[in-house]
């Protein structure tokens, strides 16, 4: 049984990464939009075109080529919206041949997009969780400087 969750994971991941990095909210919602789409046409393309590659350098080559994109998007941050057309080049060398239906390739594409989505929510939550406990930590520090 497919599980378009499982090839998605890598989409989790690079959303978290892009929020920590600190992607503007603005350009987020254009990348959850992105992995979406750009997902579901990879898929639909790689079951339909003889591209065969092994996950694991699937996934390493995505990695090096997105790490200098994160940088730059540190200073320009118009190049985060590369990363999802990035990663989806797994979905694009992984689909040889299995002949994967419209439908899969759309639900592919929508895992993706609603992993990218729980991506940045937890990358959000964890910035302002560590925000808050240094606040709370400082705060505990003035007080005991003061009394």
């Amino acid at each position: 049984m497919y599980v378009p969750i499982a090839g998605s994971i890598d989409t989790l991941a690079v959303a978290a990464a892009m929020a920590f990095a600190g992607c503007p909210i603005s350009y987020r919602r254009w990348a959850i939009v992105g992995f979406t789409l750009f997902d579901a046409l990879a898929g639909l393309a790689g079951s339909r075109w003889a591209f065969s590659m092994p996950p694991v350098p699937a996934v390493l080559l995505e990695v090096a080529l997105a790490v200098p994109v994160l940088c730059l998007a540190r200073r320009r941050p118009v190049y985060y919206l590369t990363l999802p057309l990035l990663f989806s080049v797994d979905n694009l060398l992984l689909g040889a041949g299995d002949s994967l239906p419209a439908r899969a390739a759309v639900l592919d594409g929508l895992a993706s997009g609603a992993l990218a989505c729980c991506g940045f929510l937890a990358a959000s939550v964890a910035l302002r969780w560590d925000a808050l406990t240094r606040f709370s930590a400082f705060a505990k520090g003035a007080k005991g400087e003061i009394a």
